[in-house]
């Protein structure tokens, strides 16, 4: 049955497709070896309400970088700030540096951040410049290697990338983006790859009980194995990756557009066995896709045996928008790429199409600092 689901996807020789799924809870696996349990503080809590802090963000938009940093080391000083607090003055003192393209204070002040554990320090994808975002990685692989890595292992290794977790009940898992597959419509489509998965991680997010690895760090890893996604990836590449981020198990997906039906698949690989868990599909009209992805969403949440956040997905506000879906996941693309003018004019333009499109506007917001350094710098 799942040879008849891959291969219908690839070939086109069928729209809907009969799926067994395998409903049993995923089974408690134990952690990467050498990578402790950690307790990690949610993104937007703590320090991140003193008044200061927003000062800060107000100077990085108008790109008064200067005053951030005068800011900043003040708050350093102050003895009696809150563990949170002090966690977002060095989070901030990173992302400025690099903003300011000063590599080696951006990488101090990371190593002095995540020094200030527990709970947990990361970025935010939705907030944070990318750059940052991947020395982050980078600060945190030499960090790991550094306290948990044994003399003479062999890279790569899951010590250096283990995802740490706050217990090891909690599943974690890594959602790779989805192969397009489509007869029509290929090209316009393709910018799907990355925006269908980037719903998933979305809809997931609001699962009680469940990490989702962030998608910049699987690409950030890809990178650092050599190993871009360019086409399909394969089980065995993803139980791979799957290894080396510590994680449960992967989510992978692929989508079909053809004769006006778009179908949409998914399936969960364990990474301990390789072993497919849960293999399934929807379809609709491409005006349908928010649908499908949360019926997608919510069969893999009956699969593992979890919860889903009540009101969760609401509170995400995803687009229902098809062109403003294309053209923020191609801003998603544009933004990998390094490219921050072209990715903003994307998040922009899905923008004017769906103005409450709040990852569009999120995306967005977090260019703005670096084009304002770039304006000022060519004197735009």
């Amino acid at each position: 049955m799942q040879d008849l689901f891959r291969t219908g996807f690839e070939l086109g020789v069928a729209l809907l497709f009969l799926m067994a799924g395998y409903t049993s809870p995923l089974p408690q696996y134990p952690l990467a070896a050498g990578v402790p349990h950690v307790q990690e503080a949610p993104h937007g809590e703590g320090g991140e309400d003193d008044p200061r802090l927003e000062q800060v963000r107000r100077y990085l938009g108008e790109a008064s970088f200067d005053s951030a940093l005068v800011t900043l080391q003040r708050l350093k000083r102050d003895e009696a700030m809150p563990l949170r607090t002090r966690q977002e003055v060095y989070h901030l003192l990173g992302l400025v540096y690099t903003i300011m393209q000063d590599r080696p204070a951006a990488t101090e002040a990371i190593r002095q951040w995540i020094a200030l554990e527990p709970p947990r320090v990361s970025p935010d994808p939705d907030r944070d410049l990318l750059e940052f975002i991947y020395l982050y990685y980078a600060v945190r692989k030499a960090v790991n290697e550094e306290k948990y890595c044994p003399p003479g292992f062999r890279a790569p290794d899951p010590c250096q990338y283990g995802e740490e977790r706050p217990d090891p009940g909690i599943k974690t898992i890594a959602v790779i983006d989805f192969d397009n597959n489509s007869i029509d419509d290929r090209e316009r489509l393709n910018p799907l790859r990355g925006g269908l998965s980037d719903l998933m991680i979305r809809r997931l997010s609001g699962v009680l009980g469940l990490k989702i690895v962030e998608r910049e760090r699987i690409r950030w890893l890809l990178r650092e194995i050599d190993l871009q996604q360019t086409g399909k990836v394969e089980d065995s590449t993803a139980v791979r990756l799957g290894k080396l981020l510590g994680v449960h198990a992967v989510l992978l997906g692929d989508y079909m557009y053809f004769n006006g039906r778009l179908v949409v698949g998914v399936r969960l690989v364990k990474v301990e066995t390789g072993e497919i868990l849960m293999t399934t599909s929807r379809d609709g009209k491409l005006k349908d896709f928010n649908r499908i992805v949360g019926e997608l969403g919510e069969a893999f949440v009956e699969a593992v045996g979890l919860e889903m956040k009540r009101g969760a997905w609401q509170a995400r506000r995803p687009t229902n928008e098809l062109d403003a879906l294309l053209n923020y996941a191609e801003g998603l693309a544009l933004y990998d790429a390094g490219n921050h003018r072209a990715a903003a004019a994307k998040f922009e333009a899905a923008l004017a199409l769906d103005p409450n499109d709040r990852a569009a506007r999120q995306r967005y917001q977090s260019l703005r600092p670096v084009l304002a350094r770039a304006s000022v710098s060519t004197g735009q």
